[in-house]
């Protein structure tokens, strides 16, 4: 079906370049398939049998303008964002901004998309680039939680608690396992003056796992806003001494 639309935005209702090649080969067995899945495509089921049967035939030669031709169509907003990931994945950020934006000019409302593109700008150090396309993401796609979170860390970051702690509690309502949610918004919560609901939220990440030592030092900082020194002080030194324990039985 997909091949049918290609042919069809396209103005190609048959397959002129495909038949040209089997003339010459006839037995290039790989070049088939694409054209088995065309007549499928265009609801010629005879023909498409005739060719799917043929396609382990034989390999396709090395140098095949069919193949190029194939890749070039089928090009769409998820090649980008393949070739993006692996970028990103050796930290190439500006060759993965470029693969995300060339699948985002193809699908714009794309919200999985636009979000890793606003992430790789953010790790390539352009911050207000990336704080415009998360929000673009949340303005079309207010569902899509890890923009809601990418951004609140950004405003977080830049000292916006009160901005961050709206974004970081719609993100939690989807994500309400995720600990890096709750210590964010802990730490939000803390720092916009409310250290009592911050400690709900530390105290949850630390019964989830209580080896999370910026969730204990969360907590023993709100415990000091709220000028309850000693418990502040046993938290910490019962953290130091499970910590110390934890590291010389390594």
């Amino acid at each position: 079906a997909q091949m049918h639309e290609i042919l069809k935005a396209t103005g190609q209702t048959g397959m002129p370049e495909v038949k040209p090649i089997l003339e010459i080969n006839p037995d290039i067995g790989a070049v088939h398939y694409p054209l088995g899945m065309a007549y499928r495509g265009i609801g010629n089921d005879a023909k498409a049998t005739e060719h799917l049967e043929q396609r382990e035939n034989a390999d396709i030669r090395t140098e095949d303008p069919l193949l190029d031709a194939l890749n070039e169509l089928l090009v769409s907003p998820n090649t980008y964002e393949a070739r993006g990931e692996r970028a990103a994945s050796e930290q190439d950020w500006p060759a993965a901004i470029a693969e995300f934006r060339q699948g985002l000019e193809l699908d714009p409302e794309n919200a999985p998309l636009r979000h890793q593109f606003a992430t790789a700008l953010y790790l390539s150090g352009d911050r207000n680039a990336a704080i415009t396309e998360f929000e673009r993401v949340i303005r079309t796609a207010p569902e899509f939680a890890p923009s809601q979170y990418g951004l609140g860390v950004l405003f977080q970051e830049n000292g916006r608690h009160q901005d961050a702690v709206r974004l970081f509690r719609t993100a939690l309502q989807a994500m309400p396992t995720d600990p890096s949610v709750k210590i964010r918004l802990a730490t939000s919560l803390r720092q916009s003056g409310e250290p009592t609901l911050s400690l709900e939220h530390y105290r949850s990440v630390l019964a989830q796992d209580d080896t999370i030592a910026e969730a204990r030092f969360g907590e023993a900082m709100a415990l000091i806003q709220l000028s309850l020194y000693r418990e502040a002080r046993d938290r910490l030194a019962a953290a130091l001494e499970k910590y110390t324990d934890a590291d010389s039985n390594k």
